[in-house]
């Protein structure tokens, strides 16, 4: 099936609004909640399980066989906010809000030795873009007792990446990390629509499927000065994710298909940490990812995936301070971060439509239990943004995105 350029554009839309709905941008980064704490500042600490996805050279820093199990729990809220004028055309203002839990991340890691040289090995699972969508608009008719009849547009599941990843010192300060991702998983959907015949109101649907295929690596390094000849508490880590073209394979109960393809673009993350004595640590990321020129693409059609057309540039930094008590190692975390969007405030003028690039901001706090033979860690995320839509420079409608994220992360050291 070849799709037209109009059906390209609202798959790319639907896309985008799966994903929103559900917590989880095009910002893709690792996992965890001792991550989430700090609000992913963890390119250069990368230090546990979950440096497989962070930075793979972390990996290189275990002793120990780990296994963790990463919970996440996503609420969204959507406000929109409409112009006087259209409020008095029967627009009210309102909200929308959903939320669900999900299974974000699964790994095991192993150190072992080969030609004399220590290496660990893991392989993770991670969900990226969570498929989770329950949209319901009024679709203009009454039931028989005069009560709305909502259109509806569900979603579940998502596109997962299944990482094996490996780390090594190169010399005692640098270490070096190899991941390849795996990208499988589906989404799966049903539409239920309403039209009428001047008589009667009639309910008309569709179920589809998106089947996600594609692959891409991760590179790391990661230099850790305390180890240097003239220690200082000062690390350093690089992570870059190689580009690549991921592919949705396209299926509906009206006996359609063919296949979506997305280019998802380099990214590299820079990140520091300094530990100020033993217990306290700060660190920071920024991170860079080419979706300006990033398109959505089928047979003979393609679009830009962002309207604005602008790459995302993310900063993010993030603190952890560990209390010492005779029953645990009590952590307290906290985080900031910016929240860089494929998404577009738009303004139309005549037949010109100008787009602004949208961005937001995010805060984290965590906490936890660390054990010697077990750690739980427990984080509160949440990232709001403004999406603002114009006409000749009259603002007449506001969306208002405010997405909460509660990860609880269990590791087990064996």
């Amino acid at each position: 099936m070849t799709f037209s350029n109009r059906e390209l554009l609202c798959a790319a839309s639907l896309l985008l609004c799966q994903t929103a709905m559900a917590g989880i941008d095009w910002n893709i980064t690792g996992a965890g909640a001792r991550a989430e704490g700090m609000a992913g500042a963890f390119t250069g600490i990368a230090d546990d399980a979950t440096s497989v996805v962070w930075n793979p050279a972390g990996l290189a820093t275990l002793v120990r066989p780990e296994a963790s199990i990463v919970m996440r729990s996503i609420g969204n809220t959507v406000a929109y906010d409409w112009s006087s004028d259209l409020n008095s055309l029967g627009l009210d203002d309102s909200e929308t809000s959903d939320s669900h839990a999900l299974i974000n991340f699964l790994s095991y890691v192993h150190p072992f030795e080969m030609g004399g040289r220590k290496l660990v090995a893991g392989v993770a699972l991670q969900s990226q873009l969570d498929g989770f969508g329950d949209e319901q608009t009024q679709s203009g008719y009454t039931d028989v007792n005069g009560n709305p009849i909502l259109d509806s547009d569900k979603s579940t599941g998502g596109v997962n990446t299944i990482t094996p990843g490996i780390g090594f010192h190169l010399n005692p300060v640098l270490s070096l990390g190899l991941a390849a991702n795996v990208w499988t998983g589906s989404i799966e959907g049903d539409v239920v629509g309403h039209y009428d015949d001047g008589f009667n109101v009639y309910e008309s649907g569709y179920s589809y499927t998106y089947d996600a295929s594609g692959m891409n690596f991760n590179l790391g390094a990661l230099m850790d000065f305390s180890l240097a000849s003239s220690p200082m508490p000062l690390k350093i880590g690089l992570n870059l994710r190689t580009p690549f073209q991921l592919d949705l394979d396209y299926s509906d109960s009206d006996q359609s298909s063919g296949t979506i393809s997305v280019d998802m673009p380099l990214m590299v993350s820079v990140g520091a940490s300094w530990g100020f004595g033993e217990f306290l640590t700060v660190a920071a990321d920024l991170e860079a990812r080419q979706y300006g020129d990033s398109k959505i693409k089928t047979d003979g059609a393609e679009a830009p995936l962002a309207d604005h057309k602008q790459d995302l540039m993310q900063f993010r930094l993030g603190g952890e301070y560990l209390f010492l008590s005779d029953f645990a190692v009590i952590p307290l975390r906290a985080g900031f971060r910016t929240v860089p969007t494929l998404t577009s405030d738009s303004d139309d003028v005549g037949s010109q439509t100008t787009y602004t690039q949208v961005n937001g901001v995010g805060f984290a706090l965590g906490t936890g239990l660390i054990f010697e033979k077990m750690a739980f860690d427990l984080a509160f995320s949440s990232s709001n943004y403004e999406n603002s839509f114009k006409s000749s420079g009259s603002e007449w409608l506001v969306t208002k995105d405010t997405i909460n994220r509660l990860t609880l992360s269990s590791i087990f050291y064996f």
